[in-house]
């Protein structure tokens, strides 16, 4: 397995649809939460806009719409799964976890609520209302929270406790998905 070395394209110039990244779907993973913290920062961006960049809406908005969905599905359907099958039933990894999947049920709603308003003003052009500005913030700060808990405790976990054959299936099933949604 491979990592991206440090001459390779990261965050926003990456090519998330990249089969080598797949080599590594922990490196792939971590790829597409670098992306989730950019595109964060461009949420905080057009929330606090005068005249929200088309470009930048245009942008969260594909991201929301392509690239989190099947992220969320590699990490609920393949990455928590391994992880729990690896770990002792006491292992506070599992209550962790547990957490992280509440959280992604939970957020769906405010995903999709910024989904919502970025369509919007996609489509309309013009500036998030004080009610709009303040959904986005707010799902952006969450989104932010919820990163910070698997770069620093879940991707490490998954390195120390998946198998090479966890990783393979890992692999092979983002590269289906991928393929089965057209998306990146």
């Amino acid at each position: 397995m491979s990592s991206p070395n440090q001459s390779s394209p990261r965050g926003e110039t990456a090519d998330l649809s990249d089969e080598k990244l797949f080599d590594d779907p922990l490196a792939q993973i971590l790829e597409v939460h670098l992306r989730q913290r950019e595109i964060c920062a461009k949420i905080d961006v057009i929330a606090g806009a005068e005249t929200p960049a088309p470009a930048d809406v245009s942008e969260v908005l594909a991201h929301m719409r392509r690239v989190l969905p099947v992220h969320v599905q590699d990490e609920e359907e393949d990455l928590f799964p391994m992880l729990r099958s690896r770990s002792e039933p006491g292992d506070e990894i599992n209550a962790t976890l547990d957490e992280l999947s509440d959280e992604h049920g939970s957020s769906w709603g405010e995903a999709k609520h910024a989904e919502t308003i970025l369509a919007r003003l996609a489509a309309e052009g013009g500036v998030p209302n004080h009610d709009e500005a303040a959904a986005l913030i707010e799902y952006a700060a969450h989104e932010r929270k919820h990163l910070i808990v698997e770069n620093a405790i879940v991707l490490p976990l998954a390195r120390g406790l998946l198998t090479a054959d966890d990783i393979a299936t890992l692999s092979a099933n983002m590269r289906k998905r991928r393929s089965n949604r057209d998306a990146v």
